[in-house]
């Protein structure tokens, strides 16, 4: 999970409102990392899990998380159920615009 949102408030809400699953990594906005969409916390965690990211799928809902999958050169998947309609995210540089799960879990291969 990558947010913007402070890095304590980031691990409090996972815990609090998705405990049922294993997060690798949790990173919320702390120094010495800017705020997405800069991606300096996005590799950061490409490198913390040893995984390039061009092997990625960036998940988000708004312009920010497709310009921070974009500029760290992520493929950038645009969900419709969060705060943002298809054609910002598409001109937000969306790779694929999905309005349910399953397209990414087909994805994932």
């Amino acid at each position: 999970i990558l947010t913007n949102k402070p890095d304590a408030a980031a691990h409090e809400l996972t815990n609090k409102l998705m405990s049922q699953w294993d997060w690798d990594v949790v990173l919320g906005h702390r120094e010495p990392y800017p705020v997405k969409p800069d991606p300096t916390s996005a590799l950061a965690i490409c490198e913390q899990l040893d995984i390039a990211p061009e092997h990625w799928l960036y998940v988000g809902d708004t312009r920010v998380d497709m310009e921070t999958a974009r500029n760290a050169g992520m493929f950038a998947i645009g969900v419709l159920w969060g705060f943002r309609d298809e054609p910002e995210l598409r001109e937000s540089g969306a790779d694929m615009i999905v309005s349910d799960v399953q397209p990414i879990i087909e994805k994932l291969g």
